[in-house]
């Protein structure tokens, strides 16, 4: 099979333009969180190139953005796509560069001339990072419909503004359904699997589960000198104990992996015991039965190490992913087209959470995985060198065409 003709200097400076976007600092990457001015830019930057393709242009109820290209069957859509808000300080290819390689190949269609059999589109999902709404990958569970709706629109910031007031106000609360009946990512992989194998193409034949919660422990406020040591209840040092005791059981539990990723200690000075802590946790597991004892093992040991310092215990579950497996049909079409560019690939688990592993409900899904330089994303230091950007790019494009039943 022959592959798209790509117009691979435009493919790299959209990757540069869009990764200009939300940029304060060059040494702290960018921030673009979702529905926030940056993303909105990032929003309509994206819309500005299905407009400039001629792409039917949609937007469903959770703020999801498709562009479409219509083929001679319009009941099933091949899509592709990722997300564009980021963390803070982010690199520029997480999310961004799904987007920009389904755009790369739908151009390619477009120059060639070719009518796919059937639709297909990409498609940007909102707040897939769930930094400033819970829980992430917001966009593919509504589509999904994994979770009841009325909780995906009803999430609020730190601030206490809803998503769906920030849909309303800037204009991206839609009102159109699309639903792809195939579904193919690419994504840089984020962890160092593919970079230490020396493979230049990951073939994703699942993904881990993932659980967040947000935990308040609250103790009693004292002077740092006055107050006995052992008769404190001093929350950090609950929140201590248990991430010690947290990294123990994890090490038990087959590659199972956990973080605290957030602290915030009050009142926050230097010569009191705090009275309160507040802390992130961050657990994943690829296995679904582990994963399960994973999730039980944080619970309990939560409520163990507040009883063990007389502290008061709240939690809250904001985010559940279970771990999947992609059909292995979806599967073997990507190493198949993998395959025709490079005999350099290798299945893994992906580490990180992405929208098809909710895609995954509704339509067979899959994912294409490109090195990530010495594990690294999330920061500005990640990268991915053009040569492997592009592979995956040519890749999509093959999977993209023979899912929409078109050998070209």
């Amino acid at each position: 099979m022959e592959n798209l003709n790509i117009d691979t200097a435009r493919f790299l400076s959209d990757i540069q333009e869009l990764g200009r976007i939300g940029v304060t600092d060059v040494r702290k990457g960018r921030t673009r969180l979702a529905l926030t001015s940056a993303d909105i830019e990032g929003r309509r930057w994206f819309i500005s190139r299905l407009v400039e393709l001629g792409l039917n242009v949609m937007i469903d109820k959770f703020g999801n953005i498709a562009g479409v290209l219509e083929g001679k069957d319009n009941n099933q859509l091949i899509a592709s796509g990722s997300h564009l808000d980021t963390v803070v300080d982010a690199g520029h290819l997480d999310g961004a560069y799904g987007i920009v390689g389904a755009l790369a190949v739908l151009r390619a269609i477009k120059v060639s001339g070719i009518i796919p059999e059937k639709s297909i589109g990409v498609i940007n999902f909102t707040n897939e990072e769930g930094i400033r709404f819970k829980p992430d990958m917001m966009g593919s569970i509504g589509i999904a419909g994994y979770i009841d709706e009325m909780q995906v629109l009803s999430a609020l910031d730190s601030e206490g503004i809803s998503i769906t007031e920030e849909l309303y106000r800037n204009g991206f609360a839609g009102h159109d359904v699309f639903k792809p009946t195939r579904y193919v990512e690419l994504h840089i992989e984020q962890g160092p699997v593919l970079e230490s194998a020396k493979k230049q193409i990951g073939i994703v034949k699942g993904i881990q589960g993932l659980a967040w919660w947000e935990v308040t422990y609250t103790g009693q406020a004292c002077h740092a000198g006055a107050f006995p040591m052992d008769i404190r209840r001093d929350p950090f040092a609950a929140l201590a104990d248990f991430s010690v005791m947290l990294r123990e059981n994890v090490s038990k539990i087959s590659a199972a992996v956990c973080t605290i990723g957030v602290v915030e200690v009050y009142p926050k000075v230097i010569n009191v015991v705090p009275g309160c802590v507040k802390f992130s946790v961050d657990a994943r597991c690829p296995d679904p039965d582990d994963f399960s004892k994973l999730k039980k093992s944080v619970k309990t040991l939560l409520r163990k190490t507040a009883a063990q310092h007389n502290v008061k215990c709240s939690f809250k579950f904001v985010a559940n992913a279970p771990a999947i497996m992609f059909q292995e049909d979806m599967t073997r079409v990507v190493e198949m087209c993998a395959l025709e560019e490079t005999e350099s690939v290798m299945r893994l688990i992906s580490g990180a959470g992405h929208d098809a592993q909710f895609m995954h409900f509704i339509c067979p899904s899959c994912m294409i995985f490109v090195p990530s330089e010495k594990g690294l994303s999330h920061c500005p230091q990640e990268y991915t060198s053009e040569d492997d950007l592009l592979m995956g790019v040519r890749i999509l494009g093959r999977v993209m065409m023979l899912l929409s039943g078109k050998d070209n």
